[in-house]
Protein backbone atom coordinates (compact mmCIF):
# COMPACT_ATOMS: atom_id res chain seq x y z
CA UNK A 1 0.00 0.00 0.00
CA UNK A 2 1.34 3.30 -0.72
CA UNK A 3 0.80 6.83 0.63
CA UNK A 4 1.10 9.98 0.96
CA UNK A 5 -0.41 12.92 2.91
CA UNK A 6 -1.71 16.43 1.14
CA UNK A 7 -2.45 20.13 3.71
CA UNK A 8 -4.51 21.63 1.20
CA UNK A 9 -4.87 23.97 3.92
CA UNK A 10 -6.17 25.04 7.62
CA UNK A 11 -7.43 21.85 9.05
CA UNK A 12 -7.85 19.76 5.75
CA UNK A 13 -5.72 17.01 4.96
CA UNK A 14 -5.66 14.60 1.75
CA UNK A 15 -4.71 11.19 2.19
CA UNK A 16 -3.74 9.26 -1.71
CA UNK A 17 -4.03 5.55 -0.96
CA UNK A 18 -3.23 3.10 -3.66
CA UNK A 19 -3.88 -0.71 -3.10
CA UNK A 20 -1.90 -3.45 -5.54
CA UNK A 21 -4.06 -5.20 -7.48
CA UNK A 22 -2.50 -8.53 -6.25
CA UNK A 23 -3.78 -7.89 -2.68
CA UNK A 24 -7.34 -7.09 -4.22
CA UNK A 25 -7.17 -9.71 -6.26
CA UNK A 26 -5.62 -11.89 -2.99
CA UNK A 27 -9.09 -10.88 -1.46
CA UNK A 28 -11.28 -11.68 -4.01
CA UNK A 29 -10.27 -14.92 -4.61
CA UNK A 30 -10.42 -15.90 -1.16
CA UNK A 31 -14.00 -14.33 -0.85
CA UNK A 32 -15.33 -16.07 -4.26
CA UNK A 33 -13.42 -19.50 -2.48
CA UNK A 34 -16.15 -18.83 0.33
CA UNK A 35 -19.19 -18.26 -1.73
CA UNK A 36 -18.63 -21.18 -3.72
CA UNK A 37 -18.81 -23.69 -1.32
CA UNK A 38 -22.84 -22.63 -0.68
CA UNK A 39 -23.61 -21.08 -4.49
CA UNK A 40 -26.82 -22.93 -6.15
CA UNK A 41 -26.28 -22.78 -9.78
CA UNK A 42 -28.40 -24.06 -12.31
CA UNK A 43 -26.73 -27.19 -13.46
CA UNK A 44 -24.50 -27.94 -11.13
CA UNK A 45 -24.68 -29.12 -7.48
CA UNK A 46 -24.30 -26.95 -4.55
CA UNK A 47 -20.77 -26.16 -3.88
CA UNK A 48 -19.33 -28.10 -7.44
CA UNK A 49 -19.88 -25.26 -9.74
CA UNK A 50 -16.41 -24.51 -11.69
CA UNK A 51 -14.08 -21.14 -10.53
CA UNK A 52 -14.54 -19.40 -13.75
CA UNK A 53 -18.76 -19.85 -13.81
CA UNK A 54 -18.29 -18.69 -9.91
CA UNK A 55 -16.27 -15.42 -11.03
CA UNK A 56 -18.29 -14.80 -13.87
CA UNK A 57 -21.48 -14.60 -11.74
CA UNK A 58 -20.28 -13.33 -8.07
CA UNK A 59 -16.99 -11.73 -9.29
CA UNK A 60 -18.12 -7.94 -9.75
CA UNK A 61 -20.16 -7.91 -6.76
CA UNK A 62 -17.64 -9.62 -4.54
CA UNK A 63 -15.05 -7.31 -6.11
CA UNK A 64 -17.18 -4.20 -5.18
CA UNK A 65 -17.46 -5.79 -1.71
CA UNK A 66 -13.55 -6.07 -1.27
CA UNK A 67 -12.91 -2.45 -2.81
CA UNK A 68 -15.31 -1.06 0.02
CA UNK A 69 -13.40 -2.98 2.90
CA UNK A 70 -10.34 -2.26 1.47
CA UNK A 71 -11.26 1.40 1.21
CA UNK A 72 -12.00 1.02 4.99
CA UNK A 73 -9.44 -0.62 6.58
CA UNK A 74 -6.50 1.01 4.37
CA UNK A 75 -7.59 4.08 5.60
CA UNK A 76 -7.98 3.33 9.40
CA UNK A 77 -4.36 2.64 8.90
CA UNK A 78 -3.25 5.25 6.83
CA UNK A 79 -5.01 7.36 9.42
CA UNK A 80 -2.63 5.61 12.24
CA UNK A 81 -0.28 5.80 10.38
CA UNK A 82 -0.05 9.37 10.19
CA UNK A 83 -1.36 9.99 14.01
CA UNK A 84 -4.37 12.08 12.28
CA UNK A 85 -6.75 12.55 14.34
CA UNK A 86 -10.36 12.90 11.88
CA UNK A 87 -13.43 15.02 12.81
CA UNK A 88 -16.30 12.97 10.65
CA UNK A 89 -15.92 10.66 7.70
CA UNK A 90 -13.84 11.15 4.76
CA UNK A 91 -15.04 12.28 1.52
CA UNK A 92 -13.63 9.58 -1.07
CA UNK A 93 -12.99 9.50 -4.38
CA UNK A 94 -11.55 7.40 -7.01
CA UNK A 95 -8.12 8.31 -8.64
CA UNK A 96 -6.93 6.91 -11.95
CA UNK A 97 -4.11 4.86 -11.97
CA UNK A 98 -2.80 1.98 -15.05
CA UNK A 99 -4.63 -0.66 -15.89
CA UNK A 100 -4.22 -3.75 -13.86
CA UNK A 101 -2.09 -1.98 -11.00
CA UNK A 102 -4.69 -1.95 -8.68
CA UNK A 103 -6.96 0.41 -7.06
CA UNK A 104 -6.48 4.02 -5.93
CA UNK A 105 -8.39 6.96 -3.79
CA UNK A 106 -8.29 10.25 -2.28
CA UNK A 107 -10.03 10.44 0.98
CA UNK A 108 -10.18 14.27 2.19
CA UNK A 109 -10.91 15.20 5.52
CA UNK A 110 -10.61 17.46 8.67
CA UNK A 111 -8.71 17.35 11.41
CA UNK A 112 -8.82 18.26 15.18
CA UNK A 113 -6.95 20.77 15.69
CA UNK A 114 -3.72 21.03 17.88
CA UNK A 115 -4.05 23.32 21.02
CA UNK A 116 -1.25 24.74 22.74
CA UNK A 117 -2.65 26.93 25.88
CA UNK A 118 -0.74 29.78 26.73
CA UNK A 119 0.42 29.75 30.39
CA UNK A 120 -2.46 31.09 32.65
CA UNK A 121 0.62 32.36 35.27
CA UNK A 122 1.15 35.08 32.53
CA UNK A 123 -2.75 36.52 32.45
CA UNK A 124 -3.45 38.51 35.20
CA UNK A 125 -7.61 38.53 36.34
CA UNK A 126 -9.41 41.33 37.84
CA UNK A 127 -12.01 39.88 40.71
CA UNK A 128 -15.33 42.21 40.29
CA UNK A 129 -16.98 43.33 43.43
CA UNK A 130 -20.00 44.54 44.55
CA UNK A 131 -21.77 45.96 47.77
CA UNK A 132 -25.60 45.95 48.84
CA UNK A 133 -26.63 49.34 50.12
CA UNK A 134 -29.49 50.20 52.12
CA UNK A 135 -30.58 52.23 48.59
CA UNK A 136 -30.29 48.78 47.16
CA UNK A 137 -32.95 47.06 49.86
CA UNK A 138 -35.19 50.02 49.58
CA UNK A 139 -35.18 49.68 45.72
CA UNK A 140 -35.33 45.95 46.21
CA UNK A 141 -38.48 46.38 49.05
CA UNK A 142 -40.51 48.45 46.60
CA UNK A 143 -39.89 45.77 43.44
CA UNK A 144 -40.99 43.15 46.23
CA UNK A 145 -44.21 45.14 47.15
CA UNK A 146 -45.07 45.53 43.21
CA UNK A 147 -44.71 42.44 42.48
CA UNK A 148 -47.63 41.42 45.14
CA UNK A 149 -49.87 44.29 44.39
CA UNK A 150 -53.37 43.69 43.76
CA UNK A 151 -56.14 46.13 41.85
CA UNK A 152 -59.36 47.67 42.95
CA UNK A 153 -61.94 48.57 40.82
CA UNK A 154 -62.52 52.63 40.31
CA UNK A 155 -64.76 55.15 39.11
CA UNK A 156 -62.17 57.76 38.09
CA UNK A 157 -60.19 58.49 34.95
CA UNK A 158 -57.86 55.98 33.70
CA UNK A 159 -53.93 56.86 34.00
CA UNK A 160 -51.06 55.29 33.59
CA UNK A 161 -50.44 51.94 35.97
CA UNK A 162 -54.14 51.47 36.27
CA UNK A 163 -55.59 48.20 34.83
CA UNK A 164 -58.33 48.20 31.75
CA UNK A 165 -60.48 45.99 30.74
CA UNK A 166 -61.83 46.78 27.24
CA UNK A 167 -63.27 45.38 24.05
CA UNK A 168 -61.78 46.53 20.63
CA UNK A 169 -61.89 46.43 17.21
CA UNK A 170 -59.58 47.84 14.43
CA UNK A 171 -60.23 48.23 11.01
CA UNK A 172 -57.13 49.03 8.78
CA UNK A 173 -56.94 52.19 6.16
CA UNK A 174 -59.06 51.66 3.07
CA UNK A 175 -60.78 48.60 4.32
CA UNK A 176 -64.03 48.54 5.87
CA UNK A 177 -63.99 45.03 7.60
CA UNK A 178 -61.82 44.47 11.04
CA UNK A 179 -58.72 42.36 9.61
CA UNK A 180 -58.03 39.29 11.36
CA UNK A 181 -56.72 38.90 14.84
CA UNK A 182 -57.46 42.44 15.40
CA UNK A 183 -60.39 42.63 17.97
CA UNK A 184 -60.60 41.31 21.75
CA UNK A 185 -63.29 41.16 24.23
CA UNK A 186 -62.99 41.40 27.70
CA UNK A 187 -59.26 42.36 26.75
CA UNK A 188 -57.13 43.35 29.95
CA UNK A 189 -54.25 45.81 29.75
CA UNK A 190 -52.04 48.36 32.31
CA UNK A 191 -51.93 51.71 30.97
CA UNK A 192 -48.04 52.56 30.43
CA UNK A 193 -46.53 49.20 29.97
CA UNK A 194 -46.32 49.35 26.51
CA UNK A 195 -47.85 46.20 24.98
CA UNK A 196 -49.93 47.74 22.49
CA UNK A 197 -48.62 49.82 18.98
CA UNK A 198 -48.03 53.64 19.97
CA UNK A 199 -50.36 55.50 20.67
CA UNK A 200 -53.51 53.05 22.25
CA UNK A 201 -52.19 53.41 25.53
CA UNK A 202 -52.08 56.61 25.67
CA UNK A 203 -55.26 57.21 24.11
CA UNK A 204 -56.82 55.64 27.08
CA UNK A 205 -55.48 58.17 29.63
CA UNK A 206 -58.39 59.42 31.08
CA UNK A 207 -61.00 57.23 29.97
CA UNK A 208 -64.15 56.09 32.55
CA UNK A 209 -65.78 53.08 32.70
CA UNK A 210 -68.60 53.12 29.98
CA UNK A 211 -66.21 55.49 27.63
CA UNK A 212 -66.11 54.75 23.91
CA UNK A 213 -62.51 56.32 22.10
CA UNK A 214 -61.54 55.96 18.48
CA UNK A 215 -57.79 55.44 17.88
CA UNK A 216 -56.69 56.46 14.59
CA UNK A 217 -52.64 55.07 15.05
CA UNK A 218 -50.45 53.52 12.38
CA UNK A 219 -48.24 50.29 12.94
CA UNK A 220 -45.03 50.59 13.07
CA UNK A 221 -42.65 50.32 9.68
CA UNK A 222 -40.94 47.28 10.84
CA UNK A 223 -43.81 45.68 12.28
CA UNK A 224 -43.05 42.00 12.84
CA UNK A 225 -46.01 41.03 10.36
CA UNK A 226 -45.31 42.57 7.41
CA UNK A 227 -48.85 42.44 5.91
CA UNK A 228 -49.50 45.58 8.66
CA UNK A 229 -45.99 47.10 8.80
CA UNK A 230 -47.00 50.94 8.52
CA UNK A 231 -50.17 50.88 7.50
CA UNK A 232 -52.81 52.99 9.26
CA UNK A 233 -55.55 51.35 11.41
CA UNK A 234 -58.60 52.61 13.29
CA UNK A 235 -59.14 50.88 17.09
CA UNK A 236 -62.64 51.62 18.53
CA UNK A 237 -62.38 50.48 22.16
CA UNK A 238 -65.03 50.47 24.69
CA UNK A 239 -63.67 50.83 28.68
CA UNK A 240 -65.31 47.93 30.79
CA UNK A 241 -63.97 48.48 33.77
CA UNK A 242 -60.56 50.44 35.78
CA UNK A 243 -58.67 49.15 38.38
CA UNK A 244 -55.74 50.90 39.92
CA UNK A 245 -53.14 49.08 41.53
CA UNK A 246 -52.84 48.44 45.57
CA UNK A 247 -49.30 47.75 47.28
CA UNK A 248 -49.38 45.21 50.01
CA UNK A 249 -48.91 46.82 53.52
CA UNK A 250 -45.20 46.16 55.02
CA UNK A 251 -46.35 43.88 58.12
CA UNK A 252 -46.22 40.49 59.25
CA UNK A 253 -48.45 38.66 56.67
CA UNK A 254 -46.06 40.30 54.04
CA UNK A 255 -43.19 39.60 55.34
CA UNK A 256 -44.24 35.96 56.06
CA UNK A 257 -44.36 35.66 52.51
CA UNK A 258 -40.55 35.81 52.35
CA UNK A 259 -39.61 33.27 55.57
CA UNK A 260 -39.70 36.30 58.27
CA UNK A 261 -42.15 35.15 60.67
CA UNK A 262 -41.91 38.51 62.28
CA UNK A 263 -43.38 42.06 61.78
CA UNK A 264 -40.07 43.82 62.68
CA UNK A 265 -39.21 45.99 59.60
CA UNK A 266 -35.35 45.17 60.79
CA UNK A 267 -36.00 41.51 60.57
CA UNK A 268 -37.20 41.66 56.68
CA UNK A 269 -34.50 43.88 55.56
CA UNK A 270 -31.78 41.97 57.07
CA UNK A 271 -33.71 38.67 55.06
CA UNK A 272 -33.81 40.87 51.89
CA UNK A 273 -30.03 41.67 52.37
CA UNK A 274 -29.23 37.90 52.76
CA UNK A 275 -30.92 36.80 49.75
CA UNK A 276 -29.61 40.68 47.39
CA UNK A 277 -25.80 38.88 48.91
CA UNK A 278 -26.52 35.44 47.73
CA UNK A 279 -27.85 36.56 44.66
CA UNK A 280 -24.60 38.93 44.09
CA UNK A 281 -21.86 36.45 44.45
CA UNK A 282 -23.75 34.05 42.51
CA UNK A 283 -23.61 36.91 39.91
CA UNK A 284 -20.20 38.09 40.19
CA UNK A 285 -18.69 34.31 40.15
CA UNK A 286 -20.79 33.81 36.91
CA UNK A 287 -19.60 37.24 35.72
CA UNK A 288 -15.87 36.42 36.81
CA UNK A 289 -15.66 33.36 35.09
CA UNK A 290 -16.67 34.65 31.91
CA UNK A 291 -14.05 37.09 32.42
CA UNK A 292 -11.68 34.19 33.00
CA UNK A 293 -13.44 32.29 29.60
CA UNK A 294 -12.74 35.80 27.75
CA UNK A 295 -9.16 36.14 28.38
CA UNK A 296 -8.55 32.53 27.57
CA UNK A 297 -10.25 32.93 24.25
CA UNK A 298 -7.97 35.94 23.61
CA UNK A 299 -4.51 34.65 24.65
CA UNK A 300 -5.26 30.86 23.06
CA UNK A 301 -6.25 31.01 19.02
CA UNK A 302 -7.19 27.99 16.95
CA UNK A 303 -8.39 26.93 13.88
CA UNK A 304 -12.31 25.37 14.03
CA UNK A 305 -13.36 22.17 12.01
CA UNK A 306 -15.85 23.73 9.88
CA UNK A 307 -17.10 20.39 9.73
CA UNK A 308 -18.36 21.06 13.81
CA UNK A 309 -19.31 24.37 13.10
CA UNK A 310 -21.87 23.26 10.09
CA UNK A 311 -22.92 19.95 12.48
CA UNK A 312 -23.70 22.66 15.04
CA UNK A 313 -25.28 25.46 13.29
CA UNK A 314 -27.51 22.87 11.88
CA UNK A 315 -28.57 21.04 15.31
CA UNK A 316 -29.16 24.59 16.72
CA UNK A 317 -31.24 25.52 13.52
CA UNK A 318 -33.09 22.37 14.41
CA UNK A 319 -33.85 23.20 17.90
CA UNK A 320 -35.34 26.41 17.27
CA UNK A 321 -37.18 25.54 14.33
CA UNK A 322 -38.91 22.74 16.83
CA UNK A 323 -38.79 25.86 19.56
CA UNK A 324 -40.91 28.09 17.34
CA UNK A 325 -43.14 25.04 16.14
CA UNK A 326 -44.17 24.00 19.84
CA UNK A 327 -45.52 27.92 20.20
CA UNK A 328 -47.59 27.75 16.53
CA UNK A 329 -45.18 30.36 14.73
CA UNK A 330 -43.70 29.63 11.29
CA UNK A 331 -39.81 29.08 11.40
CA UNK A 332 -39.60 30.97 8.16
CA UNK A 333 -40.65 34.04 9.20
CA UNK A 334 -37.56 34.33 11.70
CA UNK A 335 -34.88 33.22 9.38
CA UNK A 336 -34.83 29.90 10.77
CA UNK A 337 -36.24 27.92 7.38
CA UNK A 338 -32.09 28.78 5.46
CA UNK A 339 -30.10 26.01 4.21
CA UNK A 340 -26.90 26.15 6.47
CA UNK A 341 -24.74 24.11 4.22
CA UNK A 342 -22.19 26.23 2.70
CA UNK A 343 -22.17 28.46 5.90
CA UNK A 344 -18.17 28.73 7.11
CA UNK A 345 -16.41 30.67 10.16
CA UNK A 346 -13.48 32.15 9.92
CA UNK A 347 -10.52 30.34 12.05
CA UNK A 348 -11.41 32.26 15.73
CA UNK A 349 -10.30 32.32 19.69
CA UNK A 350 -12.46 29.29 20.78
Amino acid sequence: MQVSLEQPGGLERRLRIEIPEETIQDQVKARLQSVAKNARIDGFRPGKAPARVIERQFGPRVRGEVLSEVIRTSFLDAVGEHKLRPVAEPVIEPVEIAEGAGFGFTATFEVFPEVALAPIEAMSFEKPECEVTEADIDKMVSVLREQAKTFQEVTRPAQNGDRLQLDFEGTLEGETEPFPNGSASDFTLVLGQGRMIAGFEEGLVGATAGDERTLGLKFPDDYHKADLAGRGVTFKATVRKIEEPVLPELNSEFFARFGVESDDMAAFRTEVRANMERERDRALARRFNEKVLEKLRENNTFDLPQTLVRAESARMLQEMRRTLAMRGLDPSQFGAGEDLSGFEVPASNQ
